[in-house]
């Protein structure tokens, strides 16, 4: 199996241009009367991965901040329809594709894909979208909640960046981001606990989310006897911004999070009844096999 990185190209954007959108290098255009639809292919640094990424953009009005170089709403083609995320990334990644996954995702785009956006060319049809529930992984830039009129407690999408308690956890960055980037405490935690799980420090990399506390397994065992100390809870309590805690999908049961480093900050976040809590969430390579904890 195997395929190139153009074939993935083409088999996510021909469909697009024989749909009429405009084609330029990565990237594919539908222009409407009040925005236009972007789908671009970004590959991934560190594997054969090509993601496909759907974003919204459209001019500033009269008093709106809206830079006009960048895309202000955007999300992951399998954040999108995520009923399909596993038949997505393995026809997008470059070592498991095969050419009858590539027939499937010209296919999905030029039947499912194409007509979805097509009908997202407005302010108020994109707001409303923004509102349910297929849209709630999407990045939405303050500016643009601002001029979509969106309600910061909108719980489909969040924004990106807020969501209700106990609704489904939010992509904040979309990564990949490698271990070297993350905004942590100066110790050798996160590659300590990658190895005990059987993941290599040196290739791993992460998506920036949001969780509810009561996704995260270790939560279960808080307070326990630990002598936790009050630097944690005292900086939470003075507004402090903390490093984001590092999980990973628990390999025992679908829907929760193993803690890989952050104990001290999730016992904050859990006293102070803080939720939801920004995580590094690792990213599994594909067909990965590791032992429960």
């Amino acid at each position: 199996m195997g395929v190139s990185k153009r074939e993935i190209e083409q088999s996510v954007l021909t469909p697009l241009r024989n749909a009429g959108w405009r084609r330029h290098g990565r990237s594919a255009y539908l222009d409407g009367p009040e925005l236009s639809v972007v789908v671009n292919i970004q590959g991934s640094p560190y594997d054969g991965l090509q993601y496909v990424n759907v974003a919204f953009w459209f001019p500033a009005q009269p008093g709106e901040q809206l830079a006009h170089h960048k895309c202000p709403v955007g999300l992951r083609l399998e954040e999108l329809h995520p009923e399909r995320r596993e038949q997505l990334l393995i026809a997008t990644d470059t070592s498991d594709s095969a050419p009858e996954a590539l027939d499937w995702l010209a296919t999905f785009l030029a039947k499912t894909v194409e007509p979805d956006l097509r009908a997202l060319l407005t302010r108020s049809s994109l707001r409303a979208a923004l509102q349910t529930e297929r849209f709630r992984g999407a990045r939405v830039t303050p500016p643009a909640r601002s001029a979509l009129a969106l309600d910061s407690g909108t719980s489909a999408a969040g924004a990106g960046t807020r969501r209700h308690v106990g609704s489904p956890r939010v992509v904040v960055e979309p990564g990949p981001i490698p271990l070297g980037a993350l905004q942590r405490f100066d110790d050798p935690d996160v590659e300590r606990a990658l190895e005990q799980f059987g993941f290599d420090p040196t290739v791993a990399t992460f998506r920036l989310v949001e969780v509810a506390l009561g996704e995260l397994e270790d939560v279960r065992w808080l307070p326990g006897s630990h002598p936790w100390g009050t630097f944690m809870l005292d900086a939470l309590r003075a507004g402090s911004a903390l490093p984001p805690i590092v999980i990973v999908a628990s390999a025992r049961a679908a829907g929760t999070f193993a803690l890989l480093d952050g104990l001290h900050r999730l016992h904050a976040h859990w006293q102070l009844a803080r939720e939801p809590i920004r995580a590094y969430e690792l990213i599994v390579p594909q067909h990965h096999q590791r032992r429960p904890r």
